[in-house]
């Protein structure tokens, strides 16, 4: 917002920028994304049931969220192709995103 004020300011549409100085600079925090460890994905694969197994190996391979995965349709598989993909139609961005899948992916589907 103090950036939005900011311009607003300089543009000439405000007199002066209500939001404190202080309140500018505030960065949003975020967790580091971590890979996970091979040897911890290969023992909660083991521990799963094998249904949930397939689902862990998918998400681990194609880096997708559990949302777009659970929603997947085989429509949205292109396997034939010389370079296979998976297209991720619900996103969180609402933006369809393409996956290429490696070959053993795209021989286990």
């Amino acid at each position: 917002m103090g950036r939005i004020m900011r311009v607003a300011r300089r543009a000439g549409w405000i007199t002066a920028n209500p939001v404190p100085d202080e309140m500018e600079e505030i960065k949003e925090r975020r967790e580091p994304i971590r890979p996970v460890v091979l040897c911890d994905l290969a023992r909660l694969t083991r521990r799963a049931p094998p249904g949930m197994r397939d689902m862990i190996r998918f998400l681990a391979r194609t880096g997708c969220r559990q949302e777009e995965a659970a929603s997947l349709s085989w429509e949205q598989l292109d396997l034939k192709a010389p370079c296979p993909t998976v297209t991720f139609a619900i996103t969180k961005t609402r933006s369809p995103r393409v996956v290429r899948l490696s070959p053993r992916l795209a021989r286990e589907l």
